[in-house]
């Protein structure tokens, strides 16, 4: 490396604002270079390792976290990585993480051919932090011996467990050691001088093939216990000493069958348990073989909770969280349910669920279910309204997220109750409808609120075969922040936004946030909009539109519409049987006949597919009009028309009564009248 790149790298680690951000970033060159590092890692090690002052809750650790994150990010010593919650460092900046973490006495083995003896003389240094991440790892010391060493991690290479023979005495002479992370290893059993490290905080066994792990019960100062994705059957009576333990992660766990009864009703302390695909063999009630849910109203402290329990007949009524914050409930058989990636803190699944009714006969999950940001409801029996039976008619105020699949009895996500006053879904970004096949409405009321459903940004609809209107009218003009619909396959669907019978639709909707619309496989719909003659540009914002296999559609715009959609630029049209048009131009404004008109159609327009539309005869019929028009597509670099048989010319000027006048020869396609990009790609076939 140059100095002067080193330098200037040393310069920013340097003016960072605190020692403990120098410390996070001394801790994120422990990581393997290239590969991504978990945020929820750095909050372990940090807090078992003890890097922030003033620190006295996990919560306050992981909001200082998060800003010793971003001050890094804005020193550009870190980056963002493609996944949620995961950072990366650079190359360059990870050699000179390494070189500042060593002068620390924090050493980051290489992955050199014996990395035994690399170990070895790395122990003489008398380190703080040993790392060996990512390495492939055959053989390791017999001993450790660093009296002074704070934190060693292990990392071994590759996604199964390694099979690993550590030594009995290993950890000896380690006793000042606070964080321990040995991840993907596969242990016949634990070396038993684990049982020493008197002052350990942080325990990770992620990843690994555990058989017995009785000897964690003896590390009495343990905070954080992590086996997230291990191979571990029971969680023995034992591990109930751990009467500090703050967090522990039981994720992905998917063979532990027994967790002996009256050991998690022992963590007093507990604030976090994540159990999320993991351990649902619940006792019905205690004194079993088994835990029972009611061992968790003992934890008073707790503010986060992963879950799954799939009888719900089992949850205690009395069972309620007062400090829980942040949430993710799987209740009922959630066995072949894809997983949902959700990025909100405050979820709820209900799944294959015979009786719903009975589920919300209690209390503690009626309130779960009022704070909830996502919902997910799949394979419901004995709910019909989703507003008005799981919440009581309330609107579910902070909701963020919902999507609702297979619920064969759901008629209407709000039901008809009248005029409804209460807003809502206020805060609802995204909504996914999938095969409701009894779905006839939305809203089947008339909202008075003008916040309800205010905020939705993403809309998805697909196999609702009763379904006729996606928006009614008093849902579609509060739609400021829509900005992607998708419909599918509702082969009775007949009108994406309703009508008022009042009022001119253009007159009061606009859809200023709308970018995409993607519509397939609706063989009834004949409209999008419910009038043609609007002159209010109600979708400015617009840059994609898809309309596949909608058979009943002959006109896809109004010539009003064309000029409000400035901003489109991918447009794609195929097997759709009876368009016979993309524009409509019997709107054109008789003020302006008799003058020469030059329209640019679409100026941003870059990408444009025809295909498959058998009867369309041309994109847009000008005969009717009495002007001199000229008409530009100057951002059109891609133009694809196949099978459209009909379409002799791509702007027509022929007169309605000249159509049936067949002529000798098939005239061009293009005319002096329609001006491309010179830069344009284009194919053409019959």
């Amino acid at each position: 490396m140059q100095a002067n790149v080193y330098t200037s790298i040393k310069l920013s680690y340097d003016f960072l604002e605190s020692e403990e951000a120098k410390s996070l970033f001394c801790l994120c060159g422990l990581y393997s270079e290239g590969h991504a590092i978990q945020v929820y890692d750095l909050l372990r090690y940090g807090v078992g390792w003890g890097l922030f002052e003033n620190v006295y809750t996990l919560e306050e650790a992981r909001s200082r976290v998060h800003r010793l994150i971003d001050n890094l990010k804005s020193s550009c010593l870190l980056l963002d990585d493609d996944a949620k919650d995961e950072v990366k460092m650079c190359d360059v900046i990870h050699v000179v993480a390494v070189s500042i973490a060593a002068e620390k006495r924090m050493f980051n083995i290489p992955n050199v051919a014996d990395v035994k003896k690399k170990m070895e003389e790395t122990i003489q240094k008398d380190p703080i932090a040993i790392s060996l991440p990512r390495r492939d790892i055959q053989e390791l010391p017999k001993r450790l011996q660093c009296p002074h060493l704070q934190l060693f991690l292990l990392i071994t290479k590759g996604i199964a467990p390694v099979s690993m023979q550590i030594s009995d005495l290993f950890f000896e002479g380690t006793e000042e050691l606070k964080v321990l992370s040995l991840n993907r290893i596969h242990f016949s059993s634990l070396p038993s001088s684990l049982g020493r490290l008197i002052n350990l905080q942080t325990l990770c066994l992620d990843g690994c093939g555990l058989k017995d792990i009785a000897i964690v019960g003896q590390l009495k100062k343990l905070e954080i216990l992590s086996l997230r994705d291990s191979k571990i059957k029971q969680l023995p009576l034992e591990i109930g000493q751990l009467t500090r333990l703050q967090l522990l992660d039981l994720s992905d766990c998917r063979s532990l069958v027994v967790i002996a009864p009256n050991v998690i009703s022992k963590f007093s302390r507990l604030k976090e348990l994540y159990m999320g695909d993991s351990f649902s063999q619940w006792d019905k009630v205690k004194g079993g073989r088994n835990a029972s849910l009611a061992e968790l109203k003992g934890l008073s402290k707790l503010t986060t909770l992963e879950i799954q329990v799939r009888d719900a007949q089992i949850l205690p009524q009395d069972l309620v969280f007062v400090e829980l914050q942040r949430y993710r409930i799987c209740i009922g058989e959630a066995l072949g349910v894809q997983r949902v990636d959700s990025e909100t803190s405050r979820l709820v699944e209900l799944c294959g669920l015979a009786n719903v009714s009975s589920l919300l006969e209690n209390y503690g999950m009626k309130m779960l279910l009022k704070k909830t940001e996502d919902i997910n409801l799949d394979e419901l029996k004995g709910v019909q309204n989703v507003v008005h039976e799981l919440d009581d008619g309330e609107g579910f105020p902070r909701l963020k997220h919902l999507q609702v699949k297979l619920c064969s009895e759901i008629l209407h996500i709000v039901g008809s109750v009248g005029r409804v006053r209460r807003k809502v879904f206020p805060l609802l970004e995204s909504l996914s409808l999938i095969y409701l096949n009894n779905l006839e409405t939305i809203c089947d009321s008339q909202l008075t609120e003008d916040q309800s459903f205010s905020n939705l940004r993403i809309i998805k609809v697909r196999n609702s075969q009763k379904l006729k209107q996606l928006f009614s009218f008093s849902i579609a003009k509060n739609l400021l922040r829509l900005q992607k619909v998708e419909v599918a396959s509702c082969y009775k669907l007949e009108m994406i936004f309703g009508k008022n019978k009042n009022v001119r639709f253009s007159l009061q909707v606009s859809l200023p946030s709308l970018e995409e619309l993607n519509l397939r496989e609706l063989r009834n719909i004949k409209k999008i909009w419910p009038d043609h003659n609007q002159g209010m540009y109600c979708c400015q914002n617009l840059t994609t539109v898809i309309v596949d296999g909608c058979d009943h559609m002959k006109y896809l715009f109004s010539y009003s519409m064309v000029n409000s959609l400035l901003q489109l630029q991918y447009l794609e049209i195929s097997y759709c049987s009876s368009m016979e048009g993309i524009v409509d131009t019997t709107g054109w404004s008789e003020r302006d006949e008799g003058k020469f008109i030059e329209l640019k159609v679409f100026p941003k327009l870059h990408s444009m597919r025809l295909q498959w539309l058998r009867k369309l005869t041309s994109f847009a019929n000008t005969g009717h009009i009495h002007s001199d028009l000229v008409v530009e597509f100057p951002s059109l670099l891609n133009l694809n028309i196949d099978g459209c048989s009909n379409m002799l010319r791509f702007i027509s000027t022929s007169s309605p009564e000249d159509t049936n006048h067949s002529e000798m020869q098939p005239p061009p396609l293009f005319d002096e009248k329609v001006f491309f990009n010179k830069k344009i790609n284009f194919s053409h076939n019959t």
